[in-house]
């Protein structure tokens, strides 16, 4: 398969910014009652991942804390192709609310 001018043709970045949601990750879950409520995004793009590649997102809880009696969890997703090159770094920070 070729792009356009016979280049590579390459993810959409839209598709790996949705394919790295937090809700994505296998292991997020909320207790019934608790909500979470996205305050912040810093993305970085390093290169761009080729069609018919394999992507691997993997999550990391970078900070959790307290701020106005609410706690915050600053999560980062990184997107990298089946040869381990850096896609994709998103840093976002969620507050979660309710009772759980």
């Amino acid at each position: 398969m070729t792009g356009e001018g016979g280049a590579q043709p390459i993810i959409h970045a839209g598709l790996l910014f949705n394919f790295s949601n937090l809700t994505r990750s296998p292991t997020f879950s909320l207790p019934a009652g608790v909500a979470a409520i996205h305050t912040h995004e810093e993305a970085t793009f390093y290169k761009p991942a080729p069609v018919g590649s394999t992507i691997t997102v993997s999550w990391k809880i970078l900070d959790t804390y307290e701020k106005r009696e609410r706690l915050y969890q600053v999560v980062e997703a990184l997107i990298t192709t089946d040869s381990g090159t850096k896609v994709l770094r998103r840093v976002s920070t969620n507050i979660y609310m309710g009772e759980g």
